[in-house]
């Protein structure tokens, strides 16, 4: 009797593990759903998803300035 119960109590725990993955993975899938067909959202995924800007807004391009860095490399050899 105890070999058959510890047989049980151990499929039972996998079953809870696969549940408690299970029920995270639809958790996820269901905000996805929800934000993918939100009509206020449409207008941020697109975006998210194109490179292409709304008219309002202008892009912005972050440059490495390579010259401080090479004056300070230089200034600290000194």
């Amino acid at each position: 009797m105890l070999p058959h119960y510890q047989s049980i109590q151990e499929k039972l725990q996998v079953i809870e593990s696969e549940i408690k993955t299970t029920t995270e993975r639809l958790n996820n899938e269901k905000e996805k759903f929800s934000r993918y067909f939100d009509p206020s959202q449409a207008k941020t995924i697109m975006q998210e998803q194109s490179n292409r800007l709304d008219s309002h807004q202008i892009p912005i391009i972050w440059l490495e300035d390579n010259s401080i860095k090479a004056s300070s490399e230089s200034n600290s050899s000194l």
